[in-house]
């Protein structure tokens, strides 16, 4: 049985509340996720429950899981990254390029006498 298989299976698998939960949790329809994704989700639930269920943890509790908009702060950060690597390489290669020479006009009748 391949991963994605397992993956369909344990969606299918799951209550009606807990298919709310790992929809709300992934921004939309959580049976649509990369299983990495998906992985990844389930491990912040698994995560966030360990906290909540130990009122002694001495982890930093967070807000509810928003996996969304951590992913779409990563996609972000993973942009803003490249553009600021793109704008650096093109700096150096303006730096790198010699200004262009004006060439001289050849001489009008005035200056040939």
């Amino acid at each position: 049985m391949t991963e994605t298989e397992i993956f369909n299976n344990f969606y299918k698998g799951m209550t009606p509340e807990s298919k709310d939960l790992v929809n709300s949790s992934s921004g939309g329809d959580f049976s649509r996720l990369r299983v990495s994704e998906a992985k990844r989700i389930i491990s912040r639930l698994i995560d966030a429950k360990k906290v909540y269920d130990n009122p002694r943890a001495q982890v930093n509790r967070r807000a509810p899981v928003h996996a969304a908009t951590d992913r779409a702060e990563d996609l972000m950060e993973s942009r803003m990254d490249r553009m600021e690597n793109a704008i650096l390489n093109d700096l150096e290669k303006s730096k790198q390029t010699e200004p262009v020479k004006k060439a001289k006009a050849p001489a009008g009748p005035e200056e040939r006498y």
